[in-house]
């Protein structure tokens, strides 16, 4: 078993290490199992072993970026969430499974939130900027833990909120911010050759607002709220 994620969590992302502190979340009366890590399949969900049995566990409230090798899908962090999801939860580790309302999703999938030791793996992936906020029905056990992981990532300006790849939410604000600062004249000019080129200039600035505010629209496992700044 890897060393306890409660003092420190270190994930190589995007050529850079960040040590990031994690978020515990005491365990309530809820009924829970402790099993065994088989694989990690992507940023939000799992295999774990139990009574001799493979099972699909879906970490509760989060929401992380499509990595799919079987379609060949990745969303923007999606294989960055996979890695990380990896370091936290090598092959071998026992994990306590805790559950809210609902144990299965409508794909047959366990709902869970996943404990090593007293760190709750879910609020982790939250505050590496690698999973977003989610709740579905009236599951929302872990959802106060995730948003402040999410807060406090935004904030760092870890994961999807920094700059670590073109895709990312920082990196298109500050693409966005130079094409003005590019662009953008230093007065009205008077001639018609200069206001030609002004207002084509100011068209170009319309179509890579658009295309910003598409960059952002497309990141949709971000909770909107989060969003909302980056417009």
């Amino acid at each position: 078993m890897p060393a306890p994620l409660a003092v420190i969590a270190t994930i190589g992302l995007a050529g850079m290490v960040g040590a990031v502190a994690v978020t515990a979340v005491v365990a309530n009366t809820k009924s829970n199992d402790t099993v065994v890590v088989e694989r990690v399949i992507d940023g939000d969900t799992l295999d774990v072993r139990i009574a001799g049995e493979t099972e699909r566990v879906r970490l509760l409230n989060i929401d992380a970026p499509e990595d799919n090798k079987a379609t060949g899908v990745a969303e923007c962090m999606g294989p960055e969430a996979t890695a990380a999801l990896t370091r936290l939860l090598p092959t071998g580790t026992e994990v306590t499974l805790e559950y809210d309302g609902d144990r299965l999703d409508r794909y047959g999938r366990t709902l869970a939130g996943v404990f090593v030791d007293d760190t709750l793996v879910n609020a982790t992936m939250a505050e590496l900027g690698l999973a977003g906020p989610l709740v579905v029905g009236g599951n929302d056990r872990f959802f106060a833990a995730v948003s402040s992981g999410a807060d406090a990532a935004k904030a760092k300006k870890a994961g999807i909120y920094g700059d670590g790849l073109p895709c990312t939410l920082g990196a298109t604000v500050a693409a966005y911010k130079e094409q003005v600062a590019e662009s953008v004249p230093a007065s009205v000019p008077s001639q018609t050759a200069e206001l030609t080129t002004a207002l084509a200039a100011a068209a170009s600035l319309i179509a890579a607002a658009d295309a910003a505010e598409g960059a952002i629209d497309a990141i949709t496992w971000v909770d909107s709220s989060l969003r909302a700044s980056y417009y």
